[in-house]
This record gives C-alpha cells, structure tokens and sequence, in this order.
C-alpha cells in the first residue's frame, strides 16, 4: 500500500489454515499507515505444520484484537515495524508468541492460554527498536505454562511498562514493574515516577544475598 488506509473490521469469520496465516494486515510503508483496525470475534484453527504467522500486523495506528479463538497456535503473533495503540483482550489461544519489532501504547489483557508445560505467552523483542508504555495484565496461562519476556540484542524498553495479576510462571526483564495476583509490586530500582503513598512498598525483582527485599516509600 502507499496511500493510508482506515476504518478496517475483520469480524466474525471461520477460518482454516493449511499451509498459511491469516489476517495480514501489512502496509510496509510508514507512511501509509493503517488505522482504526478491529480484529474481533473470528475462529482460527491453524495447523501443527504452518510455519507462518497467525496474525500479523505492521505500519498500524490503533488496532483492536478482540474475542477471537485459535484451536492451534504454534507460531507467533506479530506486530510489526512500528504499531501503536494496540488493545489485545479477551482471546484464547493456545502456545503464543507475540514478537513485536516496535510497539508502543499496547494492553495485553483478560486473554486464557491454554498450554500444558510449555511457554504460554512469550513477547519477544527484537532489532534495534524502542518499546514503550506495554501493561500485561489479567491473563491466565493455563496448564502450567508461563510468561516470558524476551529481549534481543539491540532493543531496548521504554518507560511506564507493568506486568499484574496474571495467573502463571513468569520470566520478565528488569525494564517492567509488574505485580503478583496478590497485589505485590516489583521492580529493578525504586519508583522514579507514578503516585506512591507513605509506606508502600515495592518488591525488589532481582534480590541478592544480604541485599536489599525492596523499596520503601
């Protein structure tokens, strides 16, 4: 595309995947950007053997990924090149990665992954790109699964990214503040910024012998 494009749905199908992914919605041209996208309420089933993406998203400005259903889903969810505000809640997946190059102003929220003993839910960060303003919150990674955060060489975290009240194992990197599901705040280093009151207290994320369990306010 080179002219930008807006107002796009994509509701309500019933797909089968063979040999292919779905739902490309790809500009690859920053200025020609798509926005306003709503991807909501379609059932993916995806064969074992498809080696592209699920989904994949690049060059977009505002897009919804809502109440959709995926019966296999062994390769990632991308978002691409540069995509802002992005809302992604209420799906069930199985396995998922969500790789991401740049992305920014994104909730991941209220989603069930159903993935017995394996990675549930993995962001994986790469190139020589900023992320920022990421808040993970309220899934469930079922079956003994677990989150994790993957960072490449070359990429680097913005601020105000949170992590809260997911049910699973987690693995995360020290560039997110990010809560239990009994409300316990962690972090690397002690708050710079955000509203604290009196006595709260943040959980230091990598403790060492004889150091430090937190930060008090």
């Amino acid at each position: 595309l080179t002219t930008p494009i807006t107002n796009i749905v994509v509701r309500g199908n019933d797909i089968s995947l063979v040999d292919r992914g779905v739902a490309f919605i790809q500009t690859w041209n920053a200025s020609a950007v798509a926005m306003n996208v709503v991807v909501d309420s379609n059932r993916i089933s995806v064969n074992s053997e498809v080696t592209a993406y699920a989904l994949s998203f690049a060059d977009i400005r505002g897009i919804s990924v809502t109440n959709n259903a995926c019966t296999y889903s062994p390769n990632p969810i991308a978002f691409s090149n540069t995509t802002d505000q992005i809302t992604f809640c209420h799906n069930r997946f199985k396995q998922c990665e969500i790789s991401s190059e740049n992305i920014s102003n994104a909730v991941f929220a209220h989603n069930i992954f159903d993935s017995p003993g394996n990675t549930g839910f993995v962001f994986s960060f790469s190139n020589a790109k900023t992320s920022s303003n990421i808040t993970i919150a309220n899934n469930d990674i079922l079956g003994a699964g677990w989150t994790e955060i993957v960072e490449a060489t070359g990429h680097t975290f913005g601020t105000a990214n949170q992590y809260y009240g997911n049910v699973g194992t987690i693995a995360l990197t020290n560039e997110f503040t990010w809560a239990d599901v009994n409300g316990r705040v962690y972090a690397a280093a002690a708050p710079a910024s955000g509203t604290w009151r009196l006595g709260d207290l943040v959980y230091n994320n990598s403790p060492t012998s004889g150091g430090y369990i937190g930060f008090v306010c």
